[in-house]
């Protein structure tokens, strides 16, 4: 029998009250591109580092760098499309698709990690029992 996404990761983890503004935090570091273009990376890279005694903090910053990395992948390809002329339209519908999922996640998953609840962002989200020493408070 395969295993599923439903037998493989339990539902509603939970966030430690005094891991939850790490959590937010790891889910906002993929946003510090807007202020210093790489910085999307090296944040959650930062936070992987220095956070390795709090699991849930580093799933999250693993999802926060996946993100960036995807959306640098899905602009290069973007910019690649734009330039060949026939598919701008296909190019415009990568960058919107990219901008909102850029900004929406982190901000959703960062409001759901100070209620305390564990976001996994769609497709590229990291399963935060593969981190040893995640224990489900409640």
């Amino acid at each position: 029998m395969e295993a599923t996404w439903e037998t493989e990761m339990p539902r509603n983890l939970t966030i430690a009250p005094e891991d939850r503004a790490w959590a937010a935090a790891a889910h906002l570091s993929s946003l510090a591109w807007v202020l210093i273009p790489g910085l999307g990376i090296l944040m959650p890279i930062v936070l992987i580092l220095t956070q390795e005694h709090r699991p849930a903090v580093k799933a999250i910053a693993k999802q926060a760098l996946y993100l960036s990395i995807a959306a640098f992948i899905v602009s290069v390809v973007s910019t690649i499309l734009f330039v060949t002329i026939i598919l701008i339209p296909i190019s415009i519908l990568l960058w919107a698709i990219s901008a909102i999922a850029q900004f929406a996640l982190p901000i959703w998953g960062a409001v759901r990690s100070l209620d305390g609840e564990y976001f996994r962002y769609p497709i590229i989200g990291a399963d935060p029992t593969e981190e040893r020493g995640w224990v489900d408070p409640m």
